[in-house]
């Protein structure tokens, strides 16, 4: 069934070219006058005298250079300033009235300008530019907008270098987007070249054929020309989408640009991956917030907040939803800057440490085209992941994770919990001395969940950084975490306890909230306290408050 809906499909174009023939057929014979209009017949005839003629390869091969030409100067140009416009809305806005100009131009008047300024030759050339290049510097501006911002910050928050970000993340972000507008350029810009041979007569081109043929009255070779000018941007068009990905269309399975994948031999074989990678982690780091204040949009977040977290200590944050708490992260990453205070790694401010801080966002922002192997390794530096110790680091995450056997899926075939846990991987992989993690375990079924905090756990014993970690539930709290910090629900963020979790039961965790509605949706305990158990610690909390 899927061959004959296959074989319909490619048979659609074929029934279209035969229609359009039909109906040419019959306009000529309404017609009767071949001066008018010849018949499909007669233009094919002409057309097979033209390409048997011996000057037929230099008319066509020199509107291909004139064409050739254009796209060559009109590129270079497109890419600058439609790469200054798509990321920087005062760039866009200062080259708005010169994009828009050239779109407005009329062809005719550029021809006749060029005509005056330029030699014969070299007028197509100035006109395929002017008309192509405002089209391809707007498909690239589009583009580079289109890119999703959040994963503009994961970039950020890597410190990927400027080949690491182009190839990973901007060219396939804007690609959709830039591969319309290169299409659109193509076209537009072999038109306008031909109109430009037209009116300026070059000693060879498709378009000097043109009018000569319209001068001579010879309908058939006018037609036959045109034909030969639609064929040649059909081919065009054609070459374009076997040299460069169409949108939608993956890369073959275990390769990417074209080389085979970088994290392994064979990903899915455990066998190949050996336990610990030889992967050298620097020190855990001293986290300090000292003094800090913060605001977003009229709103102070943080006042003279203070918190320090010592080299290799786990921390919990907990908190209501809003509070603040994934402000602290990305404070801690660099992401944003405090208005006063400051915030120091080994004494140092987050943008100045590298490697940078890791970490894994509430949401797992992984790359659309990327395979979840290649997910991974984009958590190390650039040199690293291409080195025997790295692939065999990011095998080892993956097998660890439960996710060996989808290494060469992309995100949209993933689960949920999958995607996360390649969040949690792509930070682990990352060999920095602070962990930042801001809910990376939630939405987990329970026996997935139980084996991410198990990996957690034997991963903070292994590998002893320094880490932050933002959660709702009590349980992972005390199962991962050495001190548990809880946070106001109202501004500015304040710390309203901060405890050890040696010894600290669930109970006891809960007195130490201020309200109940923080952990109410928890009809169950992971200790094995009961509701009215919790009831019994909140009343206790009262007494003792």
């Amino acid at each position: 069934m899927r061959r004959r809906t296959s074989l319909l499909r490619s048979l659609v174009p074929l029934l279209g070219v035969v229609s359009a023939l039909l109906l040419w057929a019959l306009l000529a014979h309404i017609v009767g006058r071949a001066i008018l209009l010849p018949g499909p017949l007669a233009t094919l005839e002409t057309l097979s005298e033209i390409v048997r003629a011996p000057s037929f390869a230099t008319v066509l091969a020199a509107t291909v250079g004139r064409w050739a030409a254009a796209l060559s100067l009109a590129a270079p140009v497109a890419i600058l300033t439609g790469t200054v416009a798509g990321l920087n809305s005062t760039g866009a806005e200062f080259l708005r009235p010169l994009i828009s100009a050239a779109r407005a131009t009329p062809v005719i008047s550029v021809i006749l300008i060029a005509l005056i300024w330029l030699p014969i030759p070299q007028v197509p050339v100035l006109v395929g530019f002017v008309v192509g290049y405002p089209l391809l510097h707007q498909g690239i501006a589009d583009g580079l907008r289109a890119v999703d911002p959040e994963l503009r910050e994961l970039s950020r928050a890597y410190r990927w270098g400027v080949l690491r970000r182009v190839l990973h993340l901007e060219v396939p972000g804007s690609w959709p987007t830039v591969s319309s507008a290169i299409a659109g350029t193509l076209g537009m810009s072999w038109k306008a070249v031909l109109a430009a041979e037209v009116l300026s007569l070059p000693i060879f081109g498709i378009g000097s054929m043109l009018q000569e043929s319209r001068i001579y009255l010879d309908t058939a070779a006018v037609l036959a020309w045109t034909l030969i000018a639609v064929l040649a941007a059909y081919g065009f068009d054609l070459l374009l989408s076997l040299i460069a990905p169409v949108h939608g269309r993956r890369r073959a399975r275990g390769t990417r640009h074209g080389r085979r994948v970088l994290w392994g031999r064979n990903p899915r074989n455990p066998k190949n991956v050996s336990s610990p990678a030889a992967v050298t982690q620097p020190s855990p780091a001293e986290l300090v917030f000292k003094d800090v204040s913060f605001g977003f949009e009229g709103e102070e977040i943080l006042r003279s907040f203070n918190l320090t977290v010592k080299p290799g200590e786990v921390c919990a944050l907990l908190g209501p939803s809003g509070c603040g708490k994934t402000t602290l992260i990305r404070l801690a990453s660099g992401l944003l800057r405090p208005a006063s205070g400051a915030i120091l790694l080994d004494g140092r401010t987050p943008r100045r440490v590298r490697p940078a801080p890791a970490v894994a966002f509430q949401d797992p922002r992984l790359l659309p085209w990327e395979p979840a192997g290649v997910q991974v390794s984009l958590g190390m530096p650039g040199l690293r992941a291409g080195l025997p110790a790295g692939r065999e680091h990011v095998n080892r995450l993956l097998s660890e994770l439960g996710l060996s056997q989808v290494s060469e899926r992309y995100p949209d075939e993933l689960s949920g919990g999958m995607k996360k846990r390649l969040n949690v991987a792509r930070a682990v992989a990352h060999p920095s001395g602070l962990l930042l993690l801001d809910e990376p375990f939630s939405h987990q079924d329970p026996t997935t969940h139980a084996e991410l905090l198990a990996f957690a756990s034997g991963l903070f014993q292994r590998d002893p950084r320094t880490t932050l970690l933002v959660t709702h539930d009590p349980h992972e709290a005390l199962t991962l975490s050495d001190r548990v910090v809880v946070l106001s629900a109202d501004k500015p963020l304040r710390i309203v306890a901060d405890s050890s979790t040696k010894g600290l039961s669930t109970a006891q965790l809960l007195q130490l909230f201020p309200s109940r509605k923080w952990w109410k949706s928890y009809l169950e305990l992971q200790d094995g306290s009961t509701v009215s158990d919790a009831d019994a610690a909140e009343n206790r909390a009262g007494t003792d408050r």
